[in-house]
């Protein structure tokens, strides 16, 4: 059989299973923010992403799958994003324009929950021209080939919901919980993280689980690790009970990463090219870290103490006290502070410590 044909048929397939199609539309093991809203302007920064999936490599016109995501973190609370995906399959195509909003609610210092929605438009289409030699293949005039079932454009929506205490984070989403005129089961995705750094070491490890709820198909259970070294390099290795091994390497500088992942069947299912590519870069324009209300305010009031100081002419123990009650509020703050703490914030801290310095010197606190 002409493998053009043969690609079509299974390609018709394909779109009779929608539920099944999802497993490579929602790209997520290198970047969550595809499958969840909630994700969106979580790092507080101005960020654009491009995600990039292909599969079945040695088949012409193989499934491939581009998102574009530019997000952004409005406040410390507040997320908008922009999200474009297109998605190719042989004969069919899907382009999917979502803008996407997100809000974060603190319940401790080091806890809080996120939700996010998106809204948007789904269009689909069929373009027998993909395929080569189509007028001799099949009938391009064919009303089958331009009816609304394979040709249309639809309102979709989806939710997400991310709920983090310390370093778990636990999530729930629908990427797709409504497509208008086309109602089905929801897919869901349910995830589960958590961020270890080991003690003493630059190393920082985050196992992860993923759910695939697909209720007109198999679920899907999928483990991975992240193995973080600093800020610089990503190391992932994992497993769905799908029976595919997933391996990738990431490596980031300043505000540019890349990251690629290759996504392999194993046992019955191998295949010589039945093996998916995934790519991600990311480019961070703007970061805004996150700022902590209370500690902002108790810095701030500690530099205009100091301030009162240096302009006043106080006795030395009285100031020799102050300083040793504010050392000891500096090291209760810099307890609290983490990786989320606002540059902001640092930045207070150091002026703080620099007029600290001049209180010291000015009044020969040094040697006393």
């Amino acid at each position: 059989m002409n493998k053009h044909i043969l690609w079509i048929i299974l390609a018709f397939k394909v779109m009779e299973m929608p539920a099944q199609d999802m497993e490579n539309y929602y790209q997520y093991t290198l970047d969550w923010t595809n499958i969840n809203n909630a994700y969106v302007g979580v790092n507080q920064s101005v960020d654009w992403l491009l995600m990039s999936r292909s599969q079945y490599y040695r088949i012409p016109d193989s499934p491939k799958n581009i998102l574009g995501l530019l997000q952004m973190g409005i406040s410390d609370k507040l997320g908008l994003g922009l999200k474009v995906i297109n998605d190719t399959r042989g004969v069919f195509g899907v382009t999917r324009f979502d803008g996407i909003y997100s809000q974060r609610f603190d319940l401790t210092n080091d806890s809080y929950l996120r939700f996010g929605i998106s809204f948007g438009v789904l269009n689909s289409g069929l373009n027998p021209s993909r395929v080569s030699n189509a007028q001799a293949l099949i009938d391009t005039n064919d009303p089958a080939l331009s009816s609304s079932y394979y040709n249309y454009t639809r309102f979709t929506s989806g939710f997400g919901t991310v709920a983090r205490i310390k370093g778990l984070e636990l999530g729930i989403s629908a990427p797709h919980l409504v497509i208008s005129d086309n109602w089905r089961r929801p897919f869901l995705f349910v995830t589960a993280s958590y961020e270890y750094a080991i003690p003493e070491s630059p190393i920082t490890l985050a196992p992860s689980l993923v759910v695939q709820h697909r209720p007109e198909s198999y679920h899907v259970l999928d483990g991975f690790i992240n193995i973080r070294w600093k800020q610089f390099v990503r190391v992932i290795g994992g497993y769905t009970t799908d029976n595919r091994l997933k391996l990738g390497l990431g490596l980031s500088y300043e505000n540019f990463s890349v990251s690629y992942l290759n996504d392999n069947p194993i046992g019955a299912r191998t295949i010589a090219s039945n093996n998916s590519n995934e790519v991600l870069l990311t480019i961070r324009f703007n970061r805004r870290s996150r700022e902590i209300p209370i500690m902002k305010s108790e810095v701030q009031k500690l530099i205009d103490e100091t301030a009162l100081l240096l302009a006043g002419d106080y006795d030395k123990d009285y100031l020799r006290k102050r300083i040793i009650e504010m050392n000891k509020q500096v090291d209760k703050l810099i307890s609290k502070n983490s990786k989320a703490t606002a540059k902001e914030v640092e930045k207070e801290l150091n002026e703080l410590e620099e007029q600290l310095e001049l209180i010291i010197e000015k009044y020969n606190l040094s040697n006393e």
